[in-house]
């Protein structure tokens, strides 16, 4: 892939995983992140000639900065940062969803788990920056937890790609003589009920 190619790439990715996670827009494609397995494979598999490391860093950054500005503007809107009204992607739920975490688990594990879930991972940072929850242990917490994610949801991904890229040449040979062998096999099976019927005469 040319340079260029590898560049859009990177750049679509990035620009998804930003989106969900920097707006409200973001309740559209909650959940495009867990496309990024299929980078990891294709990488892996060596149909996207992409380092992975470089994938690993631009998923990375794309939604630790969304995070990031999503909590800047829940932080400066206060109590307008979100909408007033329901809506075919926002739902009050999600809210109250956010409040029982936080009750149960605290705000750590919160910011940990609220990651992995569509369309509350889009609406917790700004709930975050509206209760105006302690800006470095946010940052600090939400940097582990990018990390985390990308690195589960795209270096497994990677080396299974590489295992199947391994086996692949295996795989076809394994087919074509199971596919030989059948022909023989019904070729043979053929011959004899001919043979029966010809004898039947």
């Amino acid at each position: 892939m040319s340079l260029s190619g590898q560049a859009v790439v990177l750049g679509i990715a990035s620009l998804l995983i930003f989106s969900e996670t920097s707006s409200f827009y973001g309740l559209v494609i909650s959940g495009i992140s867990y496309f990024v397995p299929l980078l990891g494979v294709l990488a892996g598999a060596g149909i996207l000639d992409v380092s992975i490391s470089l994938i690993f860093i631009c998923c990375f950054m794309a939604s630790f900065i969304g995070d990031l500005v999503a909590y800047k503007r829940g932080f400066n809107l206060q109590q307008e940062a979100f909408p007033k009204e329901e809506s075919y992607y926002y739902k009050k739920h999600y809210i109250h969803r956010i409040r029982q975490l936080l009750d149960r688990y605290g705000k750590k594990v919160a910011i940990f788990l609220t990651k992995f879930l569509p369309f509350i991972k889009t609406v917790f940072p700004v709930y975050a920056g509206r209760e105006q929850m302690d800006f470095l242990k946010y940052f600090l917490m939400n940097l582990f937890t990018c990390a985390f994610m990308y690195a589960v949801l795209l270096f497994p991904f990677y080396y299974t790609g590489k295992g199947i890229a391994a086996a692949w040449p295996m795989l076809v040979t394994a087919f074509v003589v199971m596919l030989v062998m059948g022909l023989i096999f019904l070729t043979y099976r053929f011959y004899l009920r001919l043979r029966l019927k010809n004898k039947g005469k």
